[in-house]
Parts: structure tokens; C-alpha cells; sequence
């Protein structure tokens, strides 16, 4: 269990494509069954006070970042550096940048590898 997702009520949560949850982001950013483990990760708001949020693996604290291929599958892991393809805002009850929206649910152990 990654050290910052260890209290309770710790804010870790996952993504989830939103037409399909049965499937998350595991550790690598590859969208993938729940069943085979979902990365823990924590929202960070911007300190610009201006609506933009970071995802950041729980685990090392890189950036969740959609490569900037255009393709709204393609996710990983990188170091943060603020680009458009590591900025999201929220959207009701989802979290989205200008490609894609995923679900936000609560991260537990249960749902690691």
C-alpha cells in the first residue's frame, strides 16, 4: 500500500474510463480490469488557484500524462512539468482534461495488485 493511501479516509483514489467500469488506470497508466490492480492517486489542485488539477501516482509521484498522441487510451506516468497533457479540471463528478474523462472512485487496498 503506498505510504500516502495508508489513513483513513487518505483522498487515494482511481480512474475509471466512463464507459467501462470494470476496467482503471493501473501502475503503468494503461487502462486495464480492475481485477489486475488499479494505481493509487491522489488529486492535487494547482497553486494557481485556477480550477487545473494534477493527478499523481500515490506511489512515486509522477504526473498522470496522455503522451500527446491524441489517442485518449494512451496514458503513463511521467515526471510532472504542467503541460495541457498533464492539466484536468473537474466536471461534475469527473475528472477530465481537453481528450478524455474518467470516473473518480475511492482507492482501496482491494483494488492493488
Amino acid at each position: 500500500v503506498p505510504a500516502p493511501c495508508r489513513k483513513i479516509n487518505s483522498g487515494c483514489i482511481l480512474l475509471a474510463p466512463l464507459k467501462d467500469g470494470n476496467n482503471c488506470l493501473d501502475d503503468t497508466g494503461r487502462i486495464a480490469p480492475v481485477s489486475d490492480g488499479c494505481a493509487a492517486m491522489q488529486l492535487q489542485e494547482s497553486d494557481m488557484r485556477d480550477g487545473v488539477i494534477v493527478l499523481k501516482h500515490a506511489s512515486n509521484g509522477e504526473c498522470l500524462d496522455n503522451w500527446s498522441d491524441n489517442d485518449p487510451t494512451t496514458w503513463g506516468f511521467h515526471a510532472c512539468h504542467g503541460g495541457d497533457n498533464q492539466r484536468f479540471r473537474r466536471k461534475g463528478e469527473e475528472i477530465c482534461n481537453l481528450q478524455s474523462c474518467f470516473g473518480v472512485h475511492p482507492w482501496t487496498p482491494r483494488t492493488s495488485r
